[in-house]
């Protein structure tokens, strides 16, 4: 069976003080640096702005964006997380083990964005 790799984009605004937005922060982690051999987290940047959901659900003219976990510290691996606007590829997702964390931010809709092999 071949393994293919989707990826969905979604957007976000880039002026740093876009009022009704809260800034987006990208971290990579790191086995150095962490205590008792747990992963650093190094902050890496602004990503852009973004819109905090109000009570799991986002604006009419927004799209949501869902967060996965692939449950490593659980399974003795290393810990990850994946984003996406794609409500079928979360799904899919979920359904090969990964944990489905809902929806972390709201971003303004990408024409034609779809999931790509």
């Amino acid at each position: 069976m071949r393994r293919t790799r989707r990826t969905c984009i979604f957007g976000a605004w880039m002026p740093p003080q876009l009022e009704g937005t809260t800034r987006l922060c990208r971290f990579y982690g790191d086995l150095r640096g962490g205590p008792d051999s747990q992963y650093a987290r190094r902050f890496e940047g602004y990503a852009g702005n973004v819109v905090v959901p109000a009570s799991g659900a986002c604006p009419n003219n927004l799209s949501p964006a869902y967060r996965l976990y692939n449950r490593g510290v659980e399974k003795g691996g290393a810990p990850n997380r994946r984003y996406t606007s794609d409500p079928s590829l979360y799904a899919d997702m979920q359904s090969k083990g990964w944990a489905g964390e809902g929806v972390v931010f709201c971003v303004p809709p990408v024409p034609g964005n779809v999931s790509r092999p």
